[in-house]
């Protein structure tokens, strides 16, 4: 006759165990989306990956990691959306997205680069409209340019 210790779990160890399983498969799932997010936002699929972003959010409120990921992708879109209104000449919408992108992280690099960049096109821009007018003899228009 062979002894056999009692175990704690006894017939809760299978439901548990699975239980377990279950919780790691979710905790790689939801690392894989996560990782997707990122993905996305490097290929320039930034709606897309708020899209997602925002779902996982709905399911973990109060995530900060999500909270960072979701404030990492907005800021991407807008800083894309400054470069297409930028090189467009459409100035000011430009320094429209990048004013949101500063609001969400006020000292990001690119977006304070971006806009430092645009505001120079802008100033360059009102300078040479200046010039011309004032070579054509509109001086109120040249002092309004500059």
């Amino acid at each position: 006759m062979t002894f056999q210790r009692p175990t704690l779990l006894g017939p809760l160890r299978l439901p548990l165990l699975l239980v377990l399983l279950l919780a790691s498969c979710g905790a790689r799932e939801e690392a894989r989306d996560r990782a997707a997010v990122e993905h996305m936002v490097r290929e320039g699929r930034y709606e897309e990956a708020l899209e997602l972003v925002s779902e996982l959010s709905a399911s973990e409120p109060g995530d900060e990691g999500l909270v960072e990921l979701h404030r990492t992708a907005t800021i991407a879109l807008y800083l894309d959306a400054a470069r297409t209104a930028t090189l467009e000449d459409r100035d000011l919408d430009a320094l429209g997205w990048i004013g949101k992108g500063l609001k969400l992280e006020p000292g990001h690099p690119l977006l304070l680069q971006w806009r430092e960049k645009t505001r120079n096109k802008v100033a360059s821009r009102l300078v040479r409209t200046g010039d011309a007018l004032f070579t054509q003899g509109d001086l109120e228009g040249a002092a309004d340019s500059y």
